[in-house]
């Protein structure tokens, strides 16, 4: 029987977890969605923000619905990747496509948004009258921006 000592014993775990991640990272590059998604979350514990998003990128890309949600709301924040509205727009309506329950709230959140500026649109005309030019400018661009 062998018997290891706490320092050999610490040892081998350390280089079981090596040999472990060095799989994920060779899984995850041979294009395995699962093993992406799993290294790009290992990265953002790790606050590799930039590194976790080339992860999520390649499990969405390869159909991983909860990469596609977590890719979508990196965009959204600028968490790893540029802020860009049309990346978050695009990530969230393909994880909605496939049926990601919390994806639908963005839209609904959107749509809210759309109708608040909508509201205070009219009731800037109404108050302001139609002679302010800037006005129609804003609201125009603001629709442009949400039909994408």
């Amino acid at each position: 029987m062998i018997v290891l000592t706490p320092d050999l014993e610490a040892q081998k775990r350390e280089q079981e977890k090596k040999a472990q991640f060095e799989a994920l990272v060779k899984r995850a590059n041979s294009e395995d969605p699962i093993a992406a998604f799993k290294l790009a979350h290992y990265y953002y514990k790790k606050q590799e923000f930039i590194k976790a998003s080339i992860y999520l990128r390649e499990a969405a890309i390869q159909g991983h619905v909860e990469a596609m949600y977590e890719l979508a709301r990196m965009y959204e924040i600028g968490e790893g990747v540029p802020s860009s509205y049309v990346a978050t727009k695009k990530w969230y309506r393909e994880a909605l496509k496939r049926g990601h329950p919390k994806a639908k709230r963005w839209f609904i959140k959107e749509f809210f948004i759309l109708l608040m500026n909508t509201i205070f649109f009219v009731a800037a005309v109404a108050i302001l009258g139609s002679s302010i030019i800037c006005i129609p400018y804003i609201f125009i661009k603001m629709i442009l921006k949400h039909l994408g």
